[in-house]
């Protein structure tokens, strides 16, 4: 048998030789290059579990610091002897306090304050105003004081008002004098008598001043309350009316919550300014009074007989009603036309009315709002045909704002109060009085009417020649500048009891 290699060519074999060798190379290369890899692939490892190494040390020192701060704060709640309201939550090396889980309930929390107003030199706040009407209203019920008794009042809550701030820091620096000054500018006639509602409307410093067009719409929204009667509404109703100051400042309040809303406060505190006890309501005239009232008038004549002191006049420092007046006049007041009771001036020995304090609220039960002296108050115009216009609008009762002869002797008496002549030696009945009866009858003759049932209008008022000087152009319905008072250093003891 012959051997296959041996028949084969020699160089066949060579190369079969070279093919060995070069697998074997290649064997030896796949060899090499895997023990590099398997090396390398070790390495790797070798990296990855000393970075874990790490990782892991950094993991457990933040769980254990984790637990310490929970420990603390659980150390200081024993130690403090508190409860922990709220959950605490240790999630793997995290330590938190969720806000959101409650472990008990909680007591509720005291309701915030409302905004305080801030207090300025020159103007009074609306605490300080409430309370200047809750101690008026104690002395002075109708409205009008004594300019002494005023000035009294003043001066001494200048010395019961020490670190309670009841006045604004000028008025607290004020003295006698510069009183007396102010109280001069808001008694132009010279009566000695002014009236403190008024004083209070012109420190409020209500601006603008209400349109004709307000002023009607808040009338008629009065005229439509449900407890609406004799002029009087009720606190609630008076709430829910809205006045003209109050659109603006709502707005500005919605926009920014810690503002404080002196429109709504000022508003509740004029309830009090022009509060009256709810027994005090008159009823309303019948038209048969009425009747003989304009009766009454009709025996006005020209001359008129000595006056002798009669027990229907008005004693002095009282308030003189227009009927009072006509019987002044010589004119015989019958039962039904005799005043149902008289302002008497009160002693000012004492305030009666406690001082209120921040967010304290005075009661409101057994008072009425007097909706006919707000809005003649609310008439104070910058120009005195406006004030006098709105005057009209505001004391009539009829679509044109006409006045009978006594409803006009009474809306410009409004402001303005008129005492007896004590004077014995002389015959008129009443001194100071800027508008008597015969320049009312003058002004009625001359626009061709009857005192008896005439309807004298504003339109009508200005064609009379005599009203011109006299009532057209008088500042009873004007919005005064009171004189400002500068601060400076507060006056002695010695001085300020000058005043009292």
């Amino acid at each position: 048998m012959v051997d296959p290699e041996s028949e084969l060519p020699p160089t066949y074999l060579k190369t079969m030789e070279t093919e060995e060798q070069i697998f074997k190379s290649r064997i030896e290369r796949i060899k090499q290059h895997a023990y590099d890899h398997l090396r390398l692939l070790r390495n790797k490892g070798i990296e990855a579990y000393l970075l874990l190494e790490e990782w892991i040390g950094i993991r457990f020192t933040n769980e254990m610091e984790s637990i310490r701060e929970m420990q603390m704060v659980i150390k200081e709640a024993i130690e403090c002897e508190m409860r922990l309201p709220n959950e605490l939550v240790l999630d793997g090396e995290r330590f938190a306090v969720d806000f959101e889980v409650l472990t008990f309930e909680p007591d509720p929390e005291p309701r915030p304050e409302s905004p305080v107003e801030k207090q300025m030199p020159e103007q009074f706040t609306v605490l300080q105003l409430l309370n200047l009407c809750l101690q008026f209203n104690e002395i002075a019920p109708s409205g009008n004081i004594c300019i002494k008794d005023f000035v009294d009042s003043l001066m001494r809550l200048q010395s019961l008002s020490t670190g309670m701030e009841i006045l604004p820091e000028n008025f607290m620096n004020a003295d006698f004098a510069q009183f007396q000054q102010m109280c001069t500018a808001m008694d132009p006639y010279e009566t000695g008598y002014l009236n403190w509602r008024r004083f209070i409307m012109l420190q409020a410093r209500i601006l603008p001043v209400p349109s004709i067009e307000q002023l009607l719409s808040i009338k008629s929204m009065i005229e439509g309350c449900l407890s609406y009667k004799n002029g009087k509404i009720s606190f609630d109703d008076y709430m829910r009316i809205t006045l003209w100051l109050e659109d603006d400042e709502e707005i500005a309040v919605f926009e920014d919550p810690a503002k404080f809303n002196r429109a709504a406060k000022l508003k509740s505190a004029l309830f009090y300014c022009f509060a009256v006890k709810e027994e005090c309501q008159i009823e309303s005239e019948q038209p048969q009074v009425q009747e003989e009232k304009r009766d009454v008038i009709a025996q006005v004549t020209d001359t008129q007989p000595e006056k002798q002191p009669d027990a229907n006049l008005a004693p002095p420092g009282d308030t003189l009603t227009p009927l009072q007046e006509e019987h002044n006049n010589g004119v015989e007041i019958t039962e039904e036309t005799k005043p149902i009771e008289s302002t008497v001036q009160p002693k000012i020995n004492e305030l009666g009315a406690r001082f209120l304090t921040e967010h304290e609220k005075p009661s409101e039960i057994g008072k009425v709002f007097d909706s006919k002296a707000f809005l003649m108050a609310c008439c104070l115009d910058d120009n005195n045909k406006s004030g006098l216009q709105k005057a009209f609008l505001m004391s009539s009762e009829r679509d044109d704002g006409g006045l009978t002869f006594i409803e006009l002797q009474k809306m410009i008496h409004h402001f303005v109060m008129v005492v007896e002549n004590s004077n014995r030696l002389e015959n008129e009945g009443v001194i100071n009085d800027p508008f008597p009866m015969d320049l009312l009858e003058r002004i009625y003759e001359e626009l061709g009417l009857s005192i008896h049932d005439g309807i004298i209008t504003f339109d009508m008022l200005q064609r009379a020649e005599s009203a011109t000087a006299s009532i057209i152009q008088s500042p009873i319905f004007v919005l005064e500048e009171l004189p400002q008072f500068t601060a400076k250093s507060r006056p002695a003891s010695s001085s300020r009891s000058m005043g009292i």
